[in-house]
């Protein structure tokens, strides 16, 4: 389980001034491994304190959502976006996912402060933020189910 991480106005790689996380609801362990086994509710919510605890010693601004019980997925937070010094690539993955991007859209303008925001321009277009690599100089995506050739050109940059 990752966070949703946002990078700060620091330069470097790798160093981040915000993490968006959300509470793992009791839905999730509907969700199953890869494997197909069951998920452990209560070793992933420990796992996600450790994480959290872990972001803070680092002093990283973590902003904890509350579970979403309609939702599973939405402990996966960084499906939906991807933010990088002060602008936000807002992402539609796949599924049912939209609330959950609605919801990481709001929290970063309100919370974090970002207005720059780069959208999805077609309906049709689905991006995951998980298939997008960034080298430090040039971002790659990769095509899965829930990241299509449309996801990867149709964007349109707002500004609040």
């Amino acid at each position: 389980m990752r966070p949703g991480i946002v990078s700060g106005s620091m330069p470097s790689l790798g160093r981040y001034s915000h993490a968006v996380v959300s509470r793992v609801p009791l839905s999730y362990q509907s969700l199953k491994t890869i494997d197909g086994s069951c998920i452990d509710l209560e070793r992933a919510r420990q796992q996600q304190e450790d994480l959290v605890r872990c972001l803070r010693s680092l002093n990283v601004d973590v902003l904890e959502l509350p579970p979403d019980e309609d939702s599973p997925c939405s402990v996966f937070v960084n499906d939906c976006a991807l933010a990088l010094h002060g602008v936000a690539l807002m992402c539609r993955p796949g599924g049912s996912r939209q609330r959950d991007v609605d919801t990481v859209r709001a929290v970063l303008r309100k919370e974090v402060g970002l207005a720059a925001l780069i959208e999805q321009e077609s309906r049709q277009a689905l991006l995951n933020a998980s298939d997008v690599l960034f080298t430090g100089r040039e971002f790659f995506v990769g095509l899965s189910k829930e990241t299509n050739m449309e996801g990867r050109h149709s964007y349109v940059y707002k500004q609040k």
